[in-house]
């Protein structure tokens, strides 16, 4: 409920329809309770009507400014207000840089070793299904936990989702990569490099938005692991 109602303030603030509502106390109420009104329609299956919102409110907006403002908000949205949201692109990413056979991957980036023993040595870092279970479910908790953290933060409220996920997930493998077999560390970063040709080409606007996903992997940092303070 909480991450589909940031959703739709999010897409509303980069709509800009919200900085004139933000001078009012009473509109930015308004916006307040129909984005709650428009994320129960769309994720739960209470039957909500504006009524109900303009009860809520006891009496404050009317059934139908509830209507009208609905109306504003999703011109603004552009009406995407079913969009994969930042803990949709976490699994996406990782089911692309861990994906489901990660035996049969392991393998063939094996064989493309220049020395047998290279293939030798990095086979014993192969894990079983349980290990990779717990890699995968402590990259995504670590993810998970950056991009809700990021939800309380407004500078991030214009960034793209899929960027902020991206970088939650690059973060996450750079804070246990130590744990990390040399085999995983290798298909990860190969992943990574492929999946950032692919969003961010090497022109104008795709170097601006490596810059924007570096800058934002250290921000997320600082949510999760703040450096300590310096005393005296």
């Amino acid at each position: 409920g909480s991450a589909s109602l940031n959703s739709l303030e999010d897409g509303y603030n980069i709509a800009g329809v919200v900085v004139a509502a933000s001078q009012n106390r009473d509109e930015y109420q308004l916006v307040a309770l129909t984005a709650l009104f428009l994320a129960i329609k769309l994720f739960e299956r209470l039957n909500i009507q504006p009524e109900h919102v303009s009860y809520l409110s006891r009496g404050r907006y009317t059934s139908d400014e509830v209507i009208k403002m609905e109306m504003i908000m999703l011109a603004a949205l552009e009406w995407k207000v079913c969009t994969a949201d930042k803990a949709d692109y976490v699994d996406a990413f990782l089911n692309v840089m861990f994906p489901n056979k990660m035996n049969q991957t392991n393998i063939s980036l094996c064989w493309e070793e220049d020395e047998a023993d290279g293939c030798s040595s990095n086979s014993s870092n192969i894990s079983d299904n349980s290990n990779d279970d717990l890699l995968l479910s402590g990259l995504k908790d670590l993810a998970n936990l950056q991009i809700q953290l990021s939800d309380f933060e407004s500078s991030f409220s214009t960034q793209s989702q899929s960027l902020v996920a991206f970088a939650a997930v690059i973060n996450a493998f750079e804070m246990k990569k130590d744990k990390i077999s040399n085999v995983d560390q290798h298909m990860f970063l190969e992943s990574v490099q492929h999946l950032m040709k692919k969003m961010y080409p090497l022109n104008a606007g795709g170097k601006k938005k490596r810059e924007e996903l570096a800058k934002t992997v250290d921000r997320l940092r600082v949510l999760v692991d703040p450096p300590a303070s310096s005393h005296g």
